[in-house]
């Protein structure tokens, strides 16, 4: 097997994972050539424009947007009382 195929094969098996390598990835050359406050900036920057389009689609602001991704139980929302 090639390279491209051990990657492919490792995509399709770990997405997140891949999908997280690919950000940070990305993040840390945008770091080198922008530096680290203006990437703040653009990470403030980007998660306004995604709060501004989840507006306009019409769910609102309501909830924490991370529950989804670092929630303990992604399905209950129930705070455990």
């Amino acid at each position: 097997m090639g390279f491209f195929e051990d990657l492919s094969d490792f995509v399709r098996e770990h997405p997140g994972r891949a999908f997280g390598a690919l950000i940070g990835f990305v993040a840390g050359i945008a770091i080198l050539l922008f530096g680290f406050w203006k990437m703040i900036l653009l990470f403030i920057l980007a998660f306004a424009g995604y709060v501004i389009g989840k507006m306009l689609e019409g769910d609102g602001i309501g909830g924490n947007p991370f529950s989804r991704f670092f929630g303990k139980n992604r399905d209950d929302d129930d705070l455990g009382d």
